[in-house]
């Protein structure tokens, strides 16, 4: 009896402290600078802003275009895919068909030049790095 009775004790003191771990990390989270209802005010008066973005902005001056031949292990070529430059810096490196399911490089050079050269566009236009959608790969006959 007695040792059943230290069990439930340590069991029970077990669950208690990891119930205050447990607690204690979520409270860690919270920003100590503000008091609660302050900090609640403030979410539920205004929308949060989004977060300031941490891609750089590009200069669209001196941005390139180059394919490249994808390989496999054994060296044998499997498609294209581009990279672009900025400079002398590499900004993107695409081996695959972006915004399609799987990992497909393009079928041929020109499928890979051209989709570089719509993610250039963008990147001129946005100043940062672009996002393709499947149905701008469709218009430029890369994904058939």
């Amino acid at each position: 009896m007695k040792s059943s009775k230290l069990f439930f004790i340590g069991v029970s003191s077990i669950l208690l402290f990891s119930a205050c771990l447990i607690f204690s990390s979520c409270q860690g989270n919270a920003d100590k600078t503000e008091p609660a209802s302050m900090h609640s005010k403030t979410v539920l008066d205004k929308p949060a802003a989004p977060p300031p973005s941490t891609t750089p902005r590009l200069s669209s001056e001196n941005l390139e275009v180059k394919t490249f031949e994808v390989k496999n292990a054994e060296r044998k070529s499997t498609g294209w895919g581009y990279d672009i430059y900025s400079g002398n810096n590499k900004v993107i490196h695409q081996p695959i068909i972006p915004a399609i399911p799987g990992n497909r490089p393009f079928k041929t050079e020109g499928d890979a030049m051209k989709t570089g050269l719509l993610a250039l566009g963008k990147m001129k236009i946005e100043g940062s790095l672009p996002t393709l959608s499947v149905k701008e790969l469709d218009s430029l006959g890369v994904t058939k």
